[in-house]
């Protein structure tokens, strides 16, 4: 009785402390707050009720942390640390690193917590690193040295379900270490479950190549079925890239784990890990310059935008550059040269290959119509990549106002006709209604791209058919 009455005493004259908040100097629980205190293999919040008091937490010894949640002070109770998020979210992040976690209030164990990378809270469900060598087979893949989440080969793909968000979706991120590379998405449906991938959104997606689509149980009966890895990200198709659980060896420059084309072919990788986060939020801007601007930026990637909210036009994927020239860049239209010759008249002013227009290594050519994005987010900014034209360095054009085919654009680095005028003496950007209808003219106007002159060029002047180009809007 004496020994309680002594931790409680600690406690009550505690405001005075300034606590580290690590296991060795203890923590400090602030009045009507919660903290999440991970210490000697035990994580709890410890809910402080109190309004006027704040309280010292001893943990340096194992001993003391137990003492003090068998004797609790009025006015504070414990609640169980269910995730990394959980954690996040309590003020009991340490950085990154091994935390302890009771997702189901039964036994708790011992998880790797990224509380840093993309917003943190992100709990590692699985990591292979082929130094460990490959998993056995299905059974060896969905637990495997669970108690030891540093381990080149651990998985708790069997948890996945304690950390699904609230409207019942799974919140995941594949990073390969070491490659710059990185895949965050949602979808509604367990990987591990022999069903078709369903729910899937991008939030930034950098592979995307090898018929990407989020995960899926490999030697399932739901499609195409690989019997090289437990998971992949080849949706209904025999591929595994992607693989989360390979059972062999694949590639050759090096050989490893196979992720994406994206890196290269043949390239396969060192490790693999699959994270989750039970946060249900995904915020969609309308760009990506609205994306930089709020700060959600994780890079250049694939993005999902929605133009016009709550209107009509339903949310999409495009390509975002965010590094060139201050970054926030959407590209709105693309052709890899092999097709430039048949680019329809009304490219820039019409959809093409929408679900393919964040995939400009993959897809031979998309366009998400220029004009009408500008319009719908006002746009200021353009920027037109070619190897045809300017030495394949970016030809940007700022503040020249919206790109809107209404109102000819006679002067600045990128240029074009309307419907109704076209700009007198500029090659490219003179005939409104015939050749130079809907282009882009770079080069004071005299050259650029002309779909409608295609029956000779459209990569005008002397250029041919077979230029390709990346054309941005900001």
């Amino acid at each position: 009785m004496r020994h309680g009455r002594k931790i409680f005493l600690i406690l009550a004259t505690a405001p005075l402390l300034l606590a580290l908040n690590t296991q060795d100097t203890g923590h400090r629980v602030n009045r009507s707050t919660t903290k999440a205190i991970n210490a000697h293999n035990v994580c709890k919040k410890v809910i402080n009720a109190n309004a006027t008091k704040d309280f010292f937490v001893p943990t340096k010894a194992a001993a003391e942390w137990t003492a003090f949640r068998s004797n609790l002070p009025a006015g504070v109770t414990l609640g169980s640390c269910t995730s990394c998020l959980d954690i996040l979210n309590n003020n009991g992040s340490e950085g990154d690193g091994v935390y302890y976690v009771d997702p189901t209030g039964g036994s708790p164990f011992p998880v790797y917590c990224d509380m840093t990378t993309d917003g943190g809270g992100w709990t590692r469900l699985f990591r292979h690193n082929i130094a460990g060598g490959y998993f056995a087979n299905a059974a060896d893949t969905l637990t495997k040295n669970a108690s030891d989440p540093t381990a080149d080969l651990h998985s708790i793909l069997n948890r996945i379900d304690n950390f699904k968000t609230s409207g019942n979706r799974y919140h995941f991120r594949l990073t390969w270490p070491g490659e710059a590379l990185k895949n965050i998405w949602f979808q509604t449906t367990n990987p591990t479950a022999d069903v078709n991938v369903a729910g899937y959104t991008t939030e930034f997606v950098q592979g995307y190549s090898n018929y990407w689509g989020g995960l899926e149980l490999s030697n399932g009966a739901h499609g195409p079925a690989s019997t090289s890895s437990f998971l992949d990200g080849s949706v209904n198709h025999a591929n595994w890239y992607y693989a989360v659980g390979a059972y062999v060896v694949w590639g050759s420059t090096p050989p490893g784990l196979p992720a994406s084309d994206v890196l290269g072919a043949s390239h396969g990788v060192p490790e693999v890990n699959l994270w989750i986060r039970e946060d249900n939020t995904h915020t969609i801007y309308n760009s990506c310059k609205a994306i930089l601007a709020a700060g959600a930026s994780k890079g250049d990637g694939i993005y999902t935008i929605d133009i016009d909210g709550a209107g009509a036009t339903a949310p999409y994927e495009v390509f975002c550059d965010m590094t060139t020239s201050g970054g926030g860049w959407t590209l709105v239209a693309y052709s890899n040269g092999a097709v430039t010759g048949t680019t329809p008249n009304d490219f820039f002013v019409n959809t093409y290959g929408l679900p393919n227009a964040g995939k400009h290594t993959l897809a031979q050519q998309a366009s998400i119509n220029a004009e009408a994005f500008s319009i719908a987010v006002n746009t200021t900014d353009a920027m037109f990549v070619s190897p045809s034209y300017n030495g394949g360095a970016p030809i940007i054009d700022l503040a020249g106002g919206n790109w809107d085919y209404n109102t000819a654009k006679c002067t600045g680095n990128l240029r074009h006709t309307s419907r109704t005028a076209g700009c007198a003496g500029q090659n490219a950007n003179d005939h409104y209604a015939s050749s130079d209808a809907f282009n882009i003219a770079v080069n004071s106007g005299n050259e650029g791209i002309v779909p409608a002159y295609k029956a000779t060029e459209v990569c005008y002047s002397g250029k041919g058919n077979a230029c390709s180009f990346k054309f941005y809007l900001r």
